[in-house]
């Protein structure tokens, strides 16, 4: 079963006082990664809280956000999906998602949806490629998201960003 999402009010006041404030550091590298990936510095303090929360790397996060909507809020698609990480109708329903186009519900819901399919394809080889696959298309067995062109265009060009990211 797929992890709620809290709307974002509550979230943020309840995470808030749980975890220690990012460093500095890491908050100002992460601001330039968006800014060069064409989002609005604003979405790191986001990416930061999705990424503890759902233990995902938020430069990751970053690299899906990138490849799926080139960091704009408004983005949609001709299948529905909606914001900033693209979230389909099904996950924004399943996650109880008040309001896709706010950039801090899309991107708590989107990170708990790819916490999700890591989850599910954590004991099969190439575990990463499955996982985004699944982002990408919807969950669905192995033979399906290693058959789809679509999904191998979209694993790959958001390992490329990441890659290049994270390559120091």
């Amino acid at each position: 079963s797929m992890p709620r999402v809290q709307p974002a009010a509550v979230t943020s006041s309840v995470t808030a006082g749980l975890k220690p404030p990012a460093s500095v550091q890491e908050l100002e590298n992460l601001k330039s990664v968006v800014s060069s990936l064409g989002g609005k510095p604003d979405y790191a303090q986001i990416l930061i809280m999705a990424g503890r929360e759902f233990h995902v790397d938020p430069v990751f996060i970053a690299a899906v956000t990138h490849v799926e909507s080139s960091f704009k809020p408004r983005a949609a698609s001709g299948r529905n999906a909606r914001g900033l990480m693209q979230l389909r109708p099904i996950v924004i329903e399943v996650l109880g998602v008040t309001d896709p186009w706010d950039p801090h519900q899309n991107i708590m819901a989107g990170t708990a949806y790819l916490r999700n399919c890591f989850e599910r394809y954590k004991h099969c080889p190439n575990s990463t490629y499955l996982a985004l696959a699944a982002y990408n298309i919807g969950p669905g067995p192995v033979e399906k998201l290693n058959r789809s062109d679509a999904a191998g265009r979209f694993v790959r060009k958001v390992l490329r960003v990441y890659n290049r990211l994270t390559d120091s």
